[in-house]
């Protein structure tokens, strides 16, 4: 019983040494993670802008099946 209450501690130190390793290498490191508004706003309006041209896109080729079909079922009824 002893041994087993000797490991169970063992077991809580190292685990607790690494969580507060971890923790304080987390806090080291946030600052490296600074937010630049700028970048994230032009990250931001690159990407609409990229939705914008796929949508446009897609929309175009739709029309377009669409289109062609209407004229071959035109031409089937013919």
């Amino acid at each position: 019983m002893k041994k087993l209450i000797r490991n169970g501690q063992a077991m809580a130190k190292s685990t607790a040494l690494k969580a507060s390793g971890i923790a304080a290498g987390a806090l080291a490191t946030s600052s490296a993670f600074a937010i630049d508004s700028t970048a994230v706003s032009t990250a931001l309006s690159d990407g609409n802008s990229t939705v914008t041209t796929v949508v446009t896109g897609l929309v175009g080729i739709v029309a377009i099946m669409v289109g062609f079909g209407y004229i071959v079922s035109l031409l089937r009824k013919s």
